[in-house]
């Protein structure tokens, strides 16, 4: 597969679903191609993943046409900085993860620390779980069993909703009542030090043997019609807009040719 180059997709203004980028606090895409050792944020944040025990030759899969980044289940896992990911109300974070086996998917904190953390996984084997915790020790832990194959995970936290409500899970767009664990009421999630794992679990060897890619951290609960995008397809948010000139009758093909001519600060003339 050919890697991408950058001016193959679109964040912020060029992209063709800017909702998707409202409130994005954290959003690394393994499938738009290899980096090497180190994950790069498109949040614009600068809040760079650093792969561990990780060999770049094998980390980068291909798998359903697309790059990832694949895990080993061994020892290999990513670490991002803990800022700013300190969501306390209100807030979102999605994926899409190919499970073979193992335990965690991402996590920030862990139960019996002081503070709070979130995490997907768990401790209930074929489940994906979403966690929430408050001062280490109240929890919601909701799970719904693992469809196989790719799937889009959003766990989403709500201070705003009674009781356990305030953990919501959707499995590959919709809505998963599954099944909820609660020992306490979580009233909001107070911060911690940790910094944010992808494919291990802070304290404890729970590696994930998978896949991952598109993952998104935001600061809101994201609507229904968001979700199910998210979830139609892999990497969705870096699509780029199309920026064709219908109306003066100019083709699609022209219009792009135009669009890289400004970009580049070129005199664009007839010939486009």
């Amino acid at each position: 597969m050919t890697k991408p180059s950058w001016g193959d997709f679109a964040t912020f203004d060029e992209s063709a679903y800017p909702e998707l980028w409202d409130g994005v606090v954290g959003a690394w895409c393994p499938s738009l191609g290899p980096t090497g050792l180190r994950l790069h944020d498109h949040s614009r944040r600068s809040i760079w993943g650093t792969m561990t025990n990780a060999d770049p030759a094998t980390c980068w899969a291909v798998n359903s046409g697309q790059y990832s980044l694949a895990l080993d289940g061994t020892n290999d896992y990513v670490t991002t900085a803990d800022a700013p990911f300190d969501l306390t109300d209100k807030f979102a974070i999605a994926f899409w993860c190919n499970i073979t086996s193992g335990r965690m998917l991402l996590t920030k904190g862990n139960m019996g620390e002081t503070g709070y953390g979130f995490d997907f996984g768990g401790f209930t084997a074929g489940q994906i779980e979403w966690l929430t915790l408050q001062n280490g020790a109240t929890y919601i832990n909701r799970g719904f069993a693992n469809p196989g194959g790719w799937v889009h995970v959003c766990g989403m936290f709500d201070s705003s909703i009674a009781g356990t409500g305030r953990n919501i899970l959707y499995i590959n767009g919709v809505q998963r009542a599954g099944t909820v664990t609660n020992a306490g009421t979580v009233t909001a999630v107070s911060a911690n030090n940790n910094n944010l794992l992808l494919g291990s679990y802070s304290t404890l060897n729970l590696f994930l043997n998978g896949a991952l890619d598109d993952i998104r951290i935001y600061s809101r609960v994201l609507p229904d019609a968001q979700i199910k995008l998210l979830a139609s397809e892999r990497g969705i948010a870096y699509a780029r807009r199309r920026r064709t000139l219908r109306r003066l009758a100019i083709g699609e093909g022209a219009a792009f040719k135009a669009y890289w001519a400004r970009r580049n600060s070129q005199i664009i003339g007839g010939g486009v």
